[in-house]
């Protein structure tokens, strides 16, 4: 199951039970949660050897979508603590026009007990401000240090020696603002501007974003997305486009085509461990469908071609969907 109130931490094959002890006041409604159980695998069937989770919830619902949320998971492999963490999440509307969300990971201790890697590990906040019937604005602060607590643990339990810089994990940090502007019921435009950085050692840089969204174009049926961010980073400047295209064909079908360039990817080495590696001119090309077999059954269709200019690579995802 994947328990929501707890964001990425919320992967669990086991138990979970949950009681709404008081009755709902003009605050909202109290919700208390405990949970217990084994930690899936991420690509396959089945769950981690010898990894168990655990932990408890509180969660305060309020109208109109309010939540308020405090958690704490545990996560013990082979008789080590991998990660002890406490997470907090709230949603809060403001009258009609303001919308705010809000989440944070803090660990109560480093991997496996390190004395590195506690405080907090991801901080996130949106808040969207709709200034005029058809303006809004959106401001976002993201910050976090991802570090892999898993191969941590494993090492020590292996005997072999931690590298302090795999305690520092991998940071980033991003924040700047969106404006966005209904030109008709249809069509919407938006730009806006962020400062990011990609690791604690390098500087920050600049990310202009640009894009527009369109529904049913010209009583098509068509819906079209097309973006663009351009980076302007200590190596150079370089754009990201995104395109898409999608039609319903009947009831039951929808096609999606879509377009991206740029790719970025992550591996170990540097100073601080894990750096992004920039490939400005790869490019993603991409189809998928949805294909409904009734009100409650699905099938999911997707492929793909990634092109650099050292490797090429073919993917293609299929899936099923029931609803209950």
């Amino acid at each position: 199951m994947w328990l929501n109130d707890l964001g990425g931490l919320g992967a669990l094959a086991g138990l979970l039970a949950e009681t709404r002890p008081f009755p709902a006041t003009a605050v909202g409604r109290f919700r208390f949660g405990l949970f217990a159980g084994l930690e899936p695998k991420n690509f396959e069937l089945g769950w981690v050897e010898d990894v168990r989770k655990g932990g408890a919830y509180v969660a305060l619902d309020g109208e109109r979508g309010r939540k308020h949320i405090l958690g704490w998971v545990v996560v013990r492999n082979t008789g080590l603590t991998e990660r002890s963490v406490m997470s907090m999440t709230n949603f809060v509307p403001i009258g009609s026009e303001v919308f705010i969300y809000q989440a944070l990971e803090y660990d109560l201790q480093g991997p496996a007990g390190q004395s590195e890697g506690k405080g907090l590990t991801y901080f996130f906040v949106n808040g969207r401000v709709r200034i005029a019937k058809r303006f809004e604005v959106q401001g976002l602060y993201h910050k976090g240090n991802s570090i892999d607590s898993r191969s941590i643990t494993q090492d020590i339990l292996n005997g072999r020696p931690v590298d302090s810089r795999l305690l520092q994990g991998f940071l980033f940090e991003s924040a700047g603002g969106r404006l966005t502007v209904e030109l008709t019921r249809n069509i919407r435009v938006y730009g806006g501007y962020a400062r990011e950085k990609n690791s604690s050692s390098d500087a920050s840089y600049g990310r202009l974003n640009l894009g527009l969204s369109a529904t049913n174009v010209l009583g098509s049926g068509i819906d079209v997305n097309v973006s663009d961010n351009r980076y302007d980073t200590p190596t150079g400047k370089y754009d990201g486009w995104y395109a898409s295209v999608g039609r319903s064909l009947g009831s039951s079908i929808y096609l999606t085509a879509d377009f991206s360039n740029s790719l970025s990817i992550l591996r170990v080495t540097g100073s601080d461990g894990i750096v992004v590696e920039n490939r400005p001119r790869a490019r993603r090309f991409g189809l998928s469908g949805t294909v409904n077999l009734g009100r409650s059954f699905s099938i999911l269709l997707n492929g793909e071609l990634l092109d650099d200019d050292t490797s090429r690579e073919t993917r293609v995802l299929s899936g099923v969907a029931y609803r209950f």
